[in-house]
């Protein structure tokens, strides 16, 4: 039976914390345990069980409902409203609460599960297995939604993600910078009303235009306070290949637009008062000490 327990290859790597104030459980619990392999705290009262999980930190609480000083339940909430114990697994472990109403209650304390004693020793080991690989599973999602979150927020390009009806998902830091507007509270607005883009919305939007067509679509879009936005819409799909969200890059390229209307207009004024002198006017572009190329001849070069 020893044999078949040890399933857990690195014991020191994950911790468990058994919590109950019956002898013969908690020494079963643990013994069962700690032969599988994993590394075992135990705590008789609620008081104890919390100075051990603030000290230890565990993986995995194995919390007995009926406890002689904090009902198990209690703790349950006190460990899942803490930001800093909150990614803790919670099992609740009774013998005397067992209806349906209970496990319920139990539940939406926020613990992840309910076991009902007298249990085998594989039905806990299973237990415990099953929710140890759903918390790796959650560890890894967590950390890899914050490596993207740090890449998207490195970004000098705002990026937004939107929904069906073009409510507000996420936005990166340029995103919510641009708009003076934590995440949270812009989270569920509308993506037109945040950056004032109305007029723009009714009109040709690339983000409603991908949304219908399916395809990666591109366009400038004026808000209403005169920033003009350089936006590229990307389609979000589903399994099934439904568009279910909408991802927008967007920058903005109001400057590099006036700049450019201002250079052309000291263009067009250039080339028509060099086109009333007597004389000739000739520009030469000259580029990285190059050979210079002929860019522009007055008309009084014919004269």
């Amino acid at each position: 039976m020893e044999s078949a327990l040890k399933v857990n290859s690195s014991p020191a790597a994950e911790k468990i914390l058994v919590v109950d104030d019956d002898p013969t459980a908690l020494l079963f619990a643990s013994s069962t345990i700690g032969k599988a392999g994993y590394t075992v705290y135990k705590a008789a009262t609620g008081n104890e069980a919390l100075s051990h999980i603030k000290q230890h930190q565990p993986d995995l609480v194995l919390l007995d409902v009926m406890l002689p000083d904090i009902n198990g339940l209690e703790i349950c909430r006190t460990i899942k409203k803490d930001k800093l114990l909150k990614h803790i697994f919670v099992l609740l472990f009774s013998a005397l609460q067992t209806d349906s109403q209970d496990k319920a209650l139990g539940l939406e304390t926020g613990a992840d599960g309910y076991l009902v004693k007298p249990v085998h020793q594989r039905e806990l080991i299973a237990q415990i297995q099953a929710m140890l690989r759903l918390k790796r599973a959650e560890e890894k999602v967590s950390r890899q939604k914050n490596w993207y979150e740090t890449v998207l927020n490195s970004l000098q390009e705002v990026v937004v993600c939107v929904d069906s009806d073009l409510n507000l998902i996420w936005g990166n830091k340029s995103a919510m910078d641009s708009i003076n507007t934590p995440l949270k509270s812009a989270m569920g607005q509308k993506c037109y009303d945040l950056w004032g883009c109305r007029n723009e919305f009714l009109n040709d939007c690339p983000v409603v235009r991908s949304m219908k067509s399916g395809q990666i679509e591109h366009g400038l879009v004026k808000a209403d306070d005169g920033t003009t936005w350089d936006t590229r819409a990307y389609p979000v799909r589903n399994e099934q290949g439904h568009v279910i969200n909408m991802l927008e890059v967007a920058m903005d390229v109001t400057q590099n637009i006036e700049t450019r209307r201002a250079l052309e207009q000291n263009e067009e004024l250039l080339q028509e008062v060099t086109s009333r002198m007597p004389g000739a006017v000739i520009q030469y572009m000259v580029n990285n000490h190059q050979k210079g190329h002929l860019a522009y001849v007055s008309q009084g070069i014919y004269n």
